[in-house]
């Protein structure tokens, strides 16, 4: 009966042993490898995210790089452009010199009005607004004289260093003078407005 007994008692404290065995590896596992997995499923992760963002930074980098390309040729083109249009004085100057260049051709003028100032329309879909930038200030200008000397002053207006449009150019012959041809042109050259501060 004793050694049941003692039996009994070695199986249970075996199985007792047993348990705080489990219950230790289950500890220990929970204490040190489960948090050392989680920091290298973190420290991967923060890998993939750091990789990712580098990526992205780089691609940013050569975005920004495009783009100061692309700034850069629209400053030069924009500094052309600024050479071809007139400031108010130089745009009187030009308007007020164009007898002397139609004399220097070898044409006499018959006729030169001005158009009211009309400022360029913007970009707008109504096509109302007005640009507070730049004017096109227009000329009708009729002309008398040969052909040769209408072209040689067709040249020196548009040799100008700004940008001069000539359009709606007719050329018929004049009754009045034989020999000689009536030439009607439309100037517009372009103004930059002098801004004011409001």
């Amino acid at each position: 009966m004793t050694g049941k007994i003692k039996s009994s008692f070695d199986s249970y404290k075996t199985v007792f042993l047993a348990c705080i065995c489990c219950i230790c590896i289950v500890a220990v596992y929970l204490s040190f490898v489960v948090p050392h997995k989680n920091y290298l499923h973190a420290a991967e992760q923060y890998e993939i995210t750091r990789s990712n963002l580098e990526k992205k930074k780089q691609i940013i980098s050569n975005d920004v790089k495009i783009k100061k390309i692309e700034l850069k040729e629209l400053n030069k083109e924009y500094e052309y452009h600024q050479t071809k249009v007139f400031n108010p004085v130089s745009a009187r100057e030009f308007f007020s010199n164009i007898e002397n260049i139609t004399a220097q051709s070898g044409c006499k003028v018959n006729s030169l009005k001005f158009s009211p100032e009309n400022m360029i329309n913007s970009d707008s879909s109504s096509g109302s607004e007005k640009n507070k930038y730049f004017s096109a200030d227009t000329a009708q200008l009729s002309i008398l004289g040969k052909y040769g000397n209408i072209v040689s002053l067709i040249e020196k207006l548009q040799g100008n260093a700004k940008l001069v449009k000539i359009s709606s150019l007719k050329i018929n012959s004049d009754n009045v003078n034989p020999g000689y041809l009536r030439c009607d042109m439309t100037i517009t050259i372009f103004v930059k407005n002098e801004m004011k501060d409001d």
